[in-house]
C-alpha cells in the first residue's frame, strides 16, 4: 500500500487489502505392491486450507480394487485439506492382491483286460485306482494358481491268473508310476489255447 502525503486537517485514511485463498494442487496414486507397479493416479485442484476431493473418492476407488481381488495395506489420504506446498498435497494408497488356498482332485485308473482269443470267458478286468489331491494359491487379481505338484504314485503289478489249457501272452503285468492329470492305463492279456494231443486205440 503505497503512502500518501497529507496535510493538517486531512481525513484519515483507511485502505482495506483482500486475502484470496491459493489455488493448490493435489495427487493420489494408487500401488499395487504384489507386482510393483502403479495402478492409476488422479488429479485435483482447489483452494488452500479447503478440504481435498477427488472426482472419485478415494474410499469408493478402494472399494472398486478390493472388488477386483485387493487388499488395502495402506493409505496416506485421511481426508487432507490442502497445504501450502503442493508436496505436503500428494497421496499414496498401496494395495496388494489377495490369495485364497485351492485343491483340486484327480483319480487315475490301471485296467487290465483279459481277452481268450477262442472267445471262451475270460477272467474279470483287474482295475486299480489312485487318488490325487493338488493344493495351490489363486492370486485373486490374476486368477492365477501356484500348484504344488502331487506326489507320484505306483500302480502294484498283477499276476496274470492261469487259466487251464490256456497260455497268456504276458504272465505278469509291472505297475506304472503316474501323477496328477496322467491319462488311465488301460493293458490287454490275450490268452492263447495250448495245442494239444490225443490218441484213440481200437
Amino acid at each position: 500500500v503505497a503512502g500518501q502525503t497529507v496535510n493538517f486537517g486531512d481525513n484519515d485514511i483507511n485502505v482495506t487489502v483482500h486475502y484470496s485463498a491459493n489455488t493448490q494442487t493435489a495427487t493420489i496414486t494408487y500401488i499395487d505392491d504384489t507386482t510393483k507397479t502403479n495402478l492409476d493416479s488422479k488429479d485435483t485442484s482447489g483452494k488452500f486450507g479447503q478440504t481435498i476431493t477427488f472426482a472419485t473418492a478415494p474410499a469408493d476407488e478402494i472399494a472398486s480394487y478390493k472388488k477386483q481381488g485387493y487388499v488395502l495395506v495402506s493409505s496416506t489420504f485421511d481426508n487432507n485439506k490442502y497445504q501450502a506446498d503442493n508436496s505436503n498435497n500428494i497421496f499414496y494408497v498401496h494395495l496388494k492382491h489377495d490369495t485364497k488356498k485351492v485343491s483340486r482332485t484327480d483319480d487315475v485308473n490301471m485296467t487290465v483286460h483279459y481277452v481268450m482269443d477262442d472267445d471262451s470267458a475270460a477272467p474279470s478286468d483287474n482295475k486299480q485306482t489312485v487318488n490325487f489331491t493338488e493344493n495351490g494359491i489363486q492370486d485373486l487379481v490374476t486368477k492365477h494358481i501356484d500348484w504344488t505338484p502331487a506326489v507320484s504314485q505306483t500302480f502294484k503289478n498283477v499276476v496274470t491268473p492261469k487259466m487251464t489249457g490256456y497260455t497268456p501272452d504276458q504272465d505278469n503285468v509291472a505297475g506304472q508310476t503316474v501323477n496328477f492329470g496322467d491319462n488311465d492305463i488301460n493293458v490287454t492279456v490275450h490268452y492263447s489255447a495250448n495245442t494239444q494231443t490225443a490218441t484213440i486205440t481200437y
